[in-house]
């Protein structure tokens, strides 16, 4: 019942050519570099996390033709859109009266359609979120949505039996096609539009013209039609059913060609790869597989969904899968070596908002949108302290450089220092006027560094709480910071498109770096302090002169936003990663492009990255999880080597010191959340479960935006009543 339009998501395509092999074959390794190439991979970050945030159970998963964002629907009514590349949450979109079963991507990426309970399908501007047509006639809920591979008509399939085809830039119904004696699985326009092809719970798909003329009926699918892809070159079609397989046909005679079976559980989505090699299946079984496409041989299962894993899809490039579950998570996968990061899932459907390694190695801390900091240890992914002081959503987490001291900061206005061993509050830092967006002790640890939307950074003495400076002068949130590694300067980034360096025992900002176009994301001194990395949502990344704040290089050869940015350990070179997982080598001195590696390519730190001393084992080779699969002895079973159970992102350590650029939202859309109407639900959702915190948070924002509402200065008023004294 759940489908996906294969035209919309750009990568759904079938290879006639080459024949795969039995395995599945990765990209080939490139040549290593001189110098210090293998310094940077080791800093960057892989591809592979788990996505939470959904404020629902997740019902269907697309992948934009771009390669930059994931959409998700869910049960709730809304839908949620994430980094591909970080695993950042960005908007949540609030519009339908029920459930969403069905999502789909322009083929330009720029707009969204989503099909829903609530018996309408909608289109939305993917870049505002805002609605731009509603499609209104389905008698039943709207559960398969596809794009023409033009993006000038739509096609959606209901439960009421029928589809229609409507004009995309009006949101004007042209045709309505009695198509199913049962409701509609799934629906997809041929590669050249000419064709439309569907899928039902009547056990049959069929194949008609563009002007709903049927061309073809293929009536012996055994079980109820789930979803339908087409091939690259429309001769082919797959479909998934009820009957715990999915199938491929023919699509002149309608004759089956293959079915792959193996899955224990209802096949919710079945779609080739971009080169047509393999196959990905999704089930209720709580697994994921891939097939050989011209076999039909199972290649290999991928385990670590708690619920029915409702939709798979590739990215663009082939290398990653994405799969969403009804357990409020979705994963993305390695797609060439089959493995999962490790998970971390104790904040429950809540956003990571940060993430750091301990100064030993040993122990990981997260923060989350829960209110909490969570401590594990790295080794094995046990939780060992759960920490609850903050009274909002918790932004940012440090660790002392002794490792004895949790540093946190948070929507509350307040950041806190904690015991690491007991979890015992030491103090909290009182000042901002505004959520703080990240900290960062110094490196002696003997002071405190705070960055906040109310557009300043302050420093704090570390033993006392003392304010010590206040570091006044950008004019929009700083979501960036950083100490050199001396003690005597601070870098900061901000939403004002500026970066400055500050003298850290006077306060004043010595140097202004002036020059990008969009929010100043990352910032980073060279090791060697001489030299300024800044990285902005323009796209790039500029070099700059530590003293003068003279522009030396531009990097722009990312092809799109630049996500992770790190330099070589002795100044040398620079790496960067952008959204769509190029990772680029840079002279430093010249700004020189010296190596492209492109998604899906074998970096040297794919083959160990440089972790602290105690970390290695969290990411472990995974295979001796591999078992042979009863269906296909050639097969493999494999599971995330560790979840750490009771965030949701992991990444590479950077030599056990935090690095405040590990993960980096993008406020432009996390922030945006000023909606009356998310607000509102939010909060009910809280009292409901007597969380007073997050119901208070939500009330407080949704009087900011309907001001002098009695009925919700009412409800704060209660809620403000059940909340624990503030410490202090």
């Amino acid at each position: 019942m759940v489908s996906h339009a294969l035209n919309g998501a750009g990568s759904l395509a079938f290879g006639q050519t080459p024949a795969p092999p039995s395995t599945p074959q990765a990209k080939p390794i490139p040549g290593k570099i001189p110098g210090q190439e293998d310094d940077i991979w080791a800093l960057l970050p892989n591809n592979q996390v788990t996505l939470t945030g959904c404020s629902g159970k997740i019902s269907c998963v697309s992948w934009s033709p771009d390669g930059s964002r994931i959409l998700m629907g869910s049960k709730d009514g809304s839908l949620a859109l994430f980094n591909a590349l970080t695993g950042n949450k960005g908007k949540t979109l609030w519009g339908h009266g029920d459930g969403i079963v069905s999502v789909a991507w322009s083929p330009d990426s720029k707009k969204l359609l989503s099909g829903s309970e609530d018996k309408t399908a909608k289109i939305w501007d993917a870049a505002k979120g805002t609605v731009l047509q509603t499609l209104k006639g389905h008698g039943e809920c709207v559960s398969s949505v596809a794009w023409s591979p033009d993006g000038k008509k739509i096609l959606t399939g209901s439960w009421d039996h029928t589809v229609k085809i409507w004009d995309a830039a009006t949101g004007q119904l042209l045709q309505t096609v009695p198509a199913h004696a049962l409701r509609v699985g799934g629906v997809a326009w041929s590669p050249d539009g000419s064709k439309f092809l569907t899928g039902s719970w009547d056990a049959t798909s069929k194949i008609w013209d563009a002007a709903g003329k049927l061309l073809l009926t293929v009536p012996d699918h055994g079980s109820g039609v789930t979803s339908v892809a087409w091939s690259s070159d429309g001769t082919q079609y797959l479909t998934s059913c009820f009957g715990n397989a999915a199938q491929l046909w023919d699509a002149s005679t309608g004759k089956m060609l293959l079915a792959f079976k193996g899955h224990t559980g209802k096949v919710n989505t079945a779609h080739w790869d971009p080169d047509g090699s393999r196959i990905v299946t999704a089930s209720d079984d709580l697994t994921v597989r891939i097939w050989d496409a011209r076999t039909g041989h199972s290649l290999v299962t991928l385990k670590g969904h708690d619920n029915p894993v409702v939709g798979a899809t590739w990215c663009p490039e082939g290398n990653r899968i994405c799969s969403g579950s009804a357990d409020v998570k979705a994963k993305i996968w390695d797609a060439n070596n089959h493995q999962e990061k490790v998970s971390i899932k104790g904040h429950n459907s809540y956003s990571v908002a940060g993430l750091t390694w301990s100064p030993d190695g040993k122990h990981i801390a997260t923060a989350g949108w829960d209110r909490k900091t969570r401590i594990w240890d790295a080794a094995n992914g046990h939780e060992q302290l759960a920490l609850i002081a903050h009274s909002a959503n918790v932004n940012a987490v440090a660790w002392s450089p002794d490792g004895k001291l949790l540093l946190t900061g948070a929507d509350d206005n307040t950041a806190q220092v904690c015991d690491s061993g007991s979890g015992a509050l030491q103090l909290t830092l009182e000042g901002h006027e505004k959520p703080l967006t990240r900290v960062s002790w110094s490196p002696d640890g003997k002071q405190i560094l705070t960055a906040s939307q109310d557009n300043t950074a302050k420093v704090w003495d570390a033993a006392s709480g003392r304010e010590l400076l206040t570091l006044a002068g950008h004019t929009n949130r700083i979501v960036a910071i950083q100490w050199s590694v001396d003690g005597k300067k601070i870098l900061t980034g901000g939403a004002d498109k500026m970066a400055r360096i500050w003298n850290a025992q006077s306060g004043k900002d010595s140097v202004l770096l002036k020059g990008h176009k969009k929010t100043v994301w990352g910032v980073w001194f060279s090791p060697d302090g001489k030299k300024v990395l800044t990285a902005s949502w323009d796209k790039t990344a500029k070099l700059w002169n530590a003293e003068t704040g003279e522009e030396l290089v531009t990097l722009k050869g990312n092809h799109m936003w630049v996500a992770n940015l790190t330099w070589s350990a002795d100044s040398k070179r620079i790496g960067t990663q952008d959204l769509s997982g190029n990772l680029i080598t840079w002279e430093a001195r010249n700004g020189e492009l010296v190596k492209r590696v492109k998604p899906g390519a074998t970096t040297p730190a794919a083959a160990g990255s440089a972790k602290p001393e105690g970390a290695a084992n969290a990411e472990a080779d995974q295979s001796a999880s591999a078992k042979s699969d009863a269906s296909n002895p050639g097969g493999k079973e494999l599971y995330p080597k560790i979840h750490l159970e009771g965030g949701e992102m992991f990444l590479a350590s950077m030599d056990g010191k935090d690095r405040d650029a590990e993960i980096q939202k993008d406020f432009l859309g996390v922030l945006d959340k000023d909606a009356p109407d998310y607000h509102r639900q939010k909060a009910a959702e809280f009292e409901k479960e007597k969380f007073w915190q997050g119901a208070a948070f939500h009330l407080r924002r949704l009087l900011a935006a309907v001001p002098g509402d009695a009925e919700v200065e009412k409800r704060l008023k209660a809620v403000e009543a059940n909340l624990p004294a503030k410490k202090s």
